[in-house]
């Protein structure tokens, strides 16, 4: 049955790494039918937590990171948020070392993200 994926893309560069691997997510994932909505959180005004435990839901989620080179905090904030909301960890690509736009070009996790995003069901 196909989903309805959203993407909520943390990075400030639309054309960067973190990007290049949401794109390679969203072809894969469209490639088996179905529907990604990317938005861009550095144009979006945002607030913290109401504290309302209006997350807690049958949702999934899954993480993608392409800058930087150690992610243990990413990583740790992620799985508690997911143990939070009571959501499902569907997965991660992380690709550290990529700090010029384009360095991700022609690496393993570009592939991974693709792979990812047709293995959603």
């Amino acid at each position: 049955m196909p989903k309805k994926i959203v993407i909520l893309n943390g990075s400030p560069r639309r054309k960067g790494n973190t990007s290049a691997l949401v794109k390679a997510f969203t072809d894969g994932a469209e490639s088996v039918g179905h529907t990604v909505t990317e938005f861009f959180l550095d144009a979006m005004n945002i607030h913290g937590c109401k504290g309302c435990f209006g997350g807690h839901s049958r949702a999934s989620a899954l993480l993608m990171a392409a800058e930087g080179c150690g992610f243990d905090d990413v990583l740790l904030y992620y799985n508690h948020l997911m143990e939070h909301l009571k959501w499902d960890n569907l997965g991660h690509v992380l690709a550290g070392g990529n700090g010029d736009i384009g360095d991700i070009e022609g690496k393993p996790e570009v592939s991974a993200a693709y792979e990812l995003g047709k293995s959603i069901t």
